[in-house]
């Protein structure tokens, strides 16, 4: 598991605004305490704008929980999150929609 997270999105449509993708992250990520949330927000912001960014101290599960958040405040829009960590074997895909991931694969174990 990588603490060092690169991220690409992928839409079923036209995404939404950032206004409102960062506004449901900034809930979700404050509702959890997270000590970083405008350096998050900042990462978001930027793979809103160009499709891929880098999470710096956000595992698999929290770049998950955290679209999955995001999902909720967009219920029509489907969504593909790939994500790769500094460990060869952290690689990852979710597509999300309405809040609930659709398909999962990774990471994968070391064994």
């Amino acid at each position: 598991m990588s603490y060092y997270t690169h991220v690409d999105f992928a839409f079923s449509d036209e995404p939404p605004p950032a206004e409102i993708v960062l506004a449901a992250a900034r809930t979700h990520l404050e509702a959890r305490n997270l000590y970083a949330v405008d350096a998050v927000l900042s990462d978001l912001s930027v793979a809103w704008q160009k499709g891929s960014t880098d999470f710096n101290g956000l595992v698999s599960q929290d770049v998950e929980a955290l679209m999955k958040s995001v999902s909720k405040a967009c219920p029509d829009l489907k969504f593909i999150v790939r994500g790769a960590g500094e460990e060869m074997r952290d690689i990852w895909v979710r597509e999300i929609e309405g809040g609930e991931v659709v398909y999962s694969i990774g990471p994968f174990d070391e064994e």
